[in-house]
């Protein structure tokens, strides 16, 4: 019979034990624990959260950076049939109080002792326990698992059903409060099941893992890995992803949007510190890239691409391994010019669309289609509707059971015939692949009464060579005007007389504005008249996670922005 809750889903593995499982970095050296040695710690810990009292639908939460120890918390609540509510660890102080208190959870998981103890003078939690071993070795994660190994019997695994709760996601939340986005052990079976349809991938495979485990694209993804036999290696940081790349070696990975443009743009400045021949070489490859098209290719450009996979792009892979077979990505727009460069260098880039509460609902992937500017095709068993705006509505089995605590906001959120208002529109393109236009929401009104799609106009934009991140607003004013964030660091390795200037003297030296306004400009032919930029304000910091202004999956908090730069805003409608 097949697995209708995780746990026994993670257990039906069929590959050998002793196989990694998770790999960390510790003191400088990559370390791994096999599958045998995380399922008996899962044991012991189970064992001693029941002596706690935790019992089926228990809530716990954690806030930690990805670990193979969050698993161990996982699959030991998994396990008592309690529900996992697992906060994204950038969060404030407040935004943790909000989290623990509205999920009613009774213990809490966190990094340290700095955070435990702010929580504890908050009264948060009746029991908060560190993930590393404090200076008292008490209400920790090595204290508790010493515990449970002591217990004489293990404690028998609870029976859980589909219809139980596994997990509480807090959704990134583009404005307000985070929702409890509640997911049955079903929903998330069927997801991982489906999942299989996707991507031939095997115990030989090595996966690479930087998004937070709270995310549902990457737990669902770290739930398939483990029932693939797949090690899965935690980067250290953001900012050491490539540096841990070329360590690992993975074959696969979720990519967000903002590493793949990084990750490019990293490129194009070495092509600028080349030089000779080399340089000129390494130039005429990345400019083929530019060419390259899924829908057939030229013999010439086929020779041009062999000759040039062999002097360049063979190297370029090197920057990430090596190895990497192809890259799942999503959770915010992926420039066009992005997919088609990794997939030019041969780094298929599949990019695909999903919401905390439905999880994967398109994904572009082999067999079924891949479309450069689309989400692709439908993933498995999911139906989508556009309504008479075009709002994006999905009913699959892989949906949510609800909003925690909040059944008005529910049944707002499904129609008559149990589909979800995702809050995304859409268009269908070839009546087959499912294109993205943007926010329901974000869409707004200039004072000559045109809507604009802001997504759109930003998507364009930050395909550009010379932007990093940009913002377009223009809500009830004469035109619409962009934040941007120019690429500071290719400025300095394309234009020879910015090479020493600070990111501050970038933004005010004319030449950079000129690139910039070039770039508008070619945006701009895209759209008609009231749909163009017509002013512009270049930003010295890129907005960020951690100063509120990106959710957790990268998306723009628009009124955050909006208020933290409302001086800059309003100088570009002064007249």
């Amino acid at each position: 019979m097949p697995a209708t809750d995780l746990s026994s889903l993670i257990a039906e593995g069929r590959f050998p034990l002793s196989n990694p499982a998770f790999g960390f970095k510790r003191k400088g050296k990559w370390e791994t624990i096999s599958f045998q040695q995380y399922f008996d710690d899962a044991t012991a810990l189970s064992s001693v959260l029941a002596s706690l009292g935790v019992t089926k639908g228990s809530k716990v939460a954690s806030i930690t950076l990805n670990r193979p120890e969050w698993n161990v918390l996982d699959l030991a609540l998994l396990r008592l049939g309690a529900v996992h509510v697992s906060i994204f660890p950038n969060f404030n102080l407040d935004d943790f109080s909000f989290s623990i208190a509205h999920t009613d959870c009774e213990l809490v998981f966190v990094t340290g002792d700095t955070l435990r103890n702010q929580l504890k003078q908050h009264g948060i939690a009746q029991r908060i326990f560190t993930f590393d071993a404090n200076r008292t070795d008490a209400d920790s994660l090595p204290e508790l698992l010493a515990t449970g190994r002591s217990m004489p019997e293990p404690v028998p695994t609870t029976t859980v059903e589909a219809k139980d709760v596994a997990a509480i996601y807090l959704t990134s939340g583009t404005g307000g409060r985070s929702k409890g986005v509640v997911m049955t052990h079903g929903a998330i079976v069927n997801t991982v099941l489906a999942m299989r349809e996707l991507y031939d991938i095997g115990s030989d495979d090595r996966a690479l893992s930087f998004a937070p485990l709270c995310v549902s694209s990457e737990r669902s993804l770290n739930y398939y890995y483990q029932t693939n036999g797949i090690c899965t290696y935690y980067t250290e940081s953001m900012m050491k992803v490539v540096e841990n790349m070329q360590e690992v070696k993975p074959t696969i990975f979720l990519g967000a949007p903002v590493l793949l443009e990084k990750i490019r743009e990293k490129i194009f400045e070495k092509s600028g510190t080349i030089a000779g021949m080399g340089g000129i070489i390494f130039k005429w490859a990345l400019g083929l890239t530019d060419r390259f098209s899924l829908d057939g290719l030229s013999l010439p450009y086929r020779l041009q691409h062999a000759l040039a996979d062999r002097l360049v792009y063979a190297k370029l892979r090197e920057v990430m391994g090596g190895r990497v077979r192809f890259i799942m990505a999503g959770g915010a727009a992926i420039p066009v010019e992005i997919c088609r460069f990794f997939h030019a260098i041969d780094i298929p880039v599949f990019e695909g669309y999903g919401l905390s509460e439905c999880h994967i609902i398109s994904v572009n992937r082999n067999g079924a289609g891949v479309r450069f500017g689309t989400v692709g095709p439908l993933f498995g068993q999911t139906e989508v509707k556009l309504d008479a705006t075009g709002e994006i509505l999905c009913r699959s089995p892989y949906l949510f059971s609800g909003y925690y605590a909040n059944e008005e906001l529910t049944r707002a959120s499904f129609d008559s015939e149990g589909f979800f208002h995702t809050g995304d529109k859409g268009e269908w393109v070839e009546g087959h692949y499912l294109r993205i236009i943007g926010r329901v929401k974000d869409l707004f009104k200039i004072s000559t009464g045109r809507y604009i799609s802001p997504d759109h106009v930003e998507k364009l934009l930050n395909g550009s060579s010379s932007v990093q991140q940009s913002i377009i607003i223009g809500a009830n004013r004469t035109h619409i005007s962009a934040l941007v964030v120019p690429a500071f660091e290719y400025l300095r390795s394309s234009v020879k007389e910015l090479a020493a200037l600070s990111d501050a003297q970038l933004c005010a030296h004319p030449t950079v504005r000129a690139i910039i306004a070039k770039e508008l400009e070619a945006v701009n032919a895209a759209f008609i008249e009231s749909e163009r930029i017509k002013r512009f304000h270049l930003l010295e910091a890129p907005f960020s996670i951690e100063k509120g202004e990106l959710t957790p999956s990268s998306k723009l908090k628009r009124h955050t922005i909006e208020q933290a730069y409302h001086l800059q805003i309003d100088a570009l409608y002064d007249h």
